[in-house]
């Protein structure tokens, strides 16, 4: 998948740097806890997990941000031209975390499966909440395909 990953991003004229991915054992999913429950394939723990030592990485070294996706990313045509308005949008300094993509984003991409995983979450409704003209804030998020994150964020994450 590497290539892949480097040709999306090469179509952005952006730079990247590939982490490896964590083999989670059935340890690794009893001691997540709920996500054991939400999601219990080791593949989901393991992908869990190397996010967080990506977040890690971001915090160790003080990263201003990181743009941080799964392997078999495609990144629309617009994106180079959206993402810029979208950053300026973030509140100065007082932001956490980006998603780029994920299952509800998007008003008409929310489904049944979306509203069962709000409940085993124990969150309340999947609405979406316009920001900005490029921003909204999503009810509920199911998965971390595409996601810019801040060293606050990071740290936060790390500390959840």
């Amino acid at each position: 998948m590497t290539h892949g990953v480097q040709v999306e991003f090469e179509k952005i004229n952006t730079q990247f740097r590939i982490f490896k991915g964590v083999r989670a054992s059935m340890t690794d999913v009893r001691m997540w806890g709920v996500c054991s429950t939400v999601c219990p394939a080791t593949s989901a723990i393991g992908c869990l997990l190397a996010h967080r030592s990506i977040w890690q990485y971001v915090a160790d070294h003080n990263l201003e941000s990181a743009a941080i996706s799964e392997d078999d990313i495609r990144i629309a045509e617009q994106f180079a031209h959206i993402l810029p308005s979208a950053m300026h949008e973030l509140p100065d300094g007082n932001w956490d975390m980006l998603y780029l993509g994920c299952f509800t984003c998007q008003p008409d991409s929310i489904t049944w499966l979306d509203h069962i995983y709000a409940r085993l979450l124990g969150v309340q409704g999947v609405a979406i909440t316009p920001y900005s003209r490029h921003l909204c804030r999503p009810g509920v998020l199911i998965g971390l395909e595409a996601y810019i994150v801040s060293t606050r964020g990071a740290r936060r994450l790390l500390n959840l």
